[in-house]
């Protein structure tokens, strides 16, 4: 009976051990699962509104119970909603004994030579002790954020980090100096519209008619090489954008601090200069004399939901302006864009609709495939490869 007794007891002790271990490691693994789906839902976050300039600098986010999370140090709460994170963790006996988390946001700001960029202020690599004191925001703009989730389950505490891109998609543009309703040019014995390679396209037909294509100075007033092209069809009910090209290129401008809302219309160079600059609604916006707006090497491109735009001067703007013309001008309607003096567009002008272009006095257009080719939009954002880790409290 004593030999058995033994015998139960070394038994009972190493079934209790093995117990014990189990338990703590479906803790640990409990403690994993958590403070991955905090990650996961903070990557979901930035992909909403990445945080491109320093007014979007995204505040760190921690939770130990309640409907929101606390947000701290930052301009914007972007915080995880801990409802998303605890969707799929309702009945999971760790969790239900305690569980908290954090969420943090940070540059990959470094000394090492930048992926899509030609800058050297990147890293590629997280510590703990300096990653932390980067910026809230992806300040060296090279479209790559580190995010750090840290969570504690029933007493278990894990880290982990993953760097993160958001996507630049290309928009796919017709290679054209303008597209428009209707274009008449006038203005002297000169060159206004330079087409360098490219093609006039009008949405009317036929071409030989005034009304649909005039020049004053045949042959002077626009110069080839390049085509013209009457009957235009978008493929999209004459936009050259579809809605959800337009709507991403909205978010790329109010993530880099360059959208103007209703009745705004910028009062400086520098506010027009940008990758999108995007006007929800401004009637006769100015663009004045003396101003440059981007530059050959980094044009932009100018959104007009709704309104008119008219130059001054010698301005000169380097890109793409973009007329989505919502309040559907036709050609009995004014022009949605005027030129005044001897200012150039370098790239192209895109006018949605039947609205017209009427290109008087010295104004200049001068086509450029640099304003078309660069202009992208914020796609996807998902985590880099290889790059999510584990860190060691």
């Amino acid at each position: 009976m004593s030999a058995i007794l033994t015998l139960g007891l070394a038994m009972l002790a190493t079934v209790d051990m093995q117990t014990q271990q189990s338990g703590r490691e479906r803790g640990r693994e409990s403690t994993f699962n958590w403070v991955e789906a905090v990650l996961n839902a903070q990557t979901f976050t930035v992909a909403n509104a990445w945080p491109a300039s320093a007014d979007k600098a995204v505040a760190d986010c921690s939770w130990s119970g309640g409907a929101a999370a606390n947000a701290s140090g930052g301009f914007v709460n972007a915080c995880p909603t801990p409802a998303l994170v605890s969707t799929t963790f309702a009945n999971n006996v760790d969790v239900a004994r305690g569980a908290n988390w954090t969420a943090q946001v940070r540059d990959n700001a470094g000394t090492a030579q930048c992926e899509d960029t030609l800058n050297s202020d990147c890293s590629f690599a997280w510590s703990e002790q300096t990653s932390l004191n980067a910026a809230h925001w992806d300040a060296n703009a090279d479209d790559l954020l580190w995010l750090r989730a840290e969570a504690t389950v029933n007493r278990n505490r894990r880290i982990v980090v993953a760097l993160v891109r958001i996507q630049n998609d290309p928009v796919q543009l017709p290679q054209s100096v303008i597209v428009a309703g209707s274009l008449e040019v006038s203005g002297g014995n000169k060159t206004f519209i330079s087409q360098n390679g490219s093609s006039i396209s009008l949405r009317c037909s036929p071409i030989s008619n005034p009304s649909c294509y005039s020049e004053q100075k045949p042959g002077i007033n626009v110069a080839g090489p390049g085509s013209k092209i009457d009957g235009y069809d978008d493929g999209n009910g004459g936009h050259v954008m579809t809605e959800d090209e337009l709507d991403a290129m909205r978010t790329k401008a109010q993530n880099i601090g360059r959208y103007y809302p209703a009745g705004v219309c910028p009062g400086t160079a520098e506010a027009f200069t940008g990758a999108v600059v995007f006007l929800e609604n401004a009637p006769d916006c100015n663009i004045n004399h003396n101003w440059v707006i981007n530059s050959e090497a980094s044009p932009g491109i100018l959104i007009v939901y709704r309104g008119t735009v008219r130059f001054n001067g010698t301005a000169d703007f380097w890109g793409l302006i973009y007329m989505y013309n919502a309040q559907g001008w036709g050609a009995g309607d004014d022009n949605l864009v005027n030129g005044n003096g001897n200012g150039t567009i370098h790239g192209a002008l895109f006018v949605d609709g039947e609205g017209r272009v009427n290109n008087q006095g010295a104004f200049n257009l001068d086509y450029n495939a640099n304003a078309l080719n660069g202009v992208t939009a914020y796609g996807a954002t998902g985590i880099v490869p290889n790059s999510f880790r584990e860190v060691n409290p």
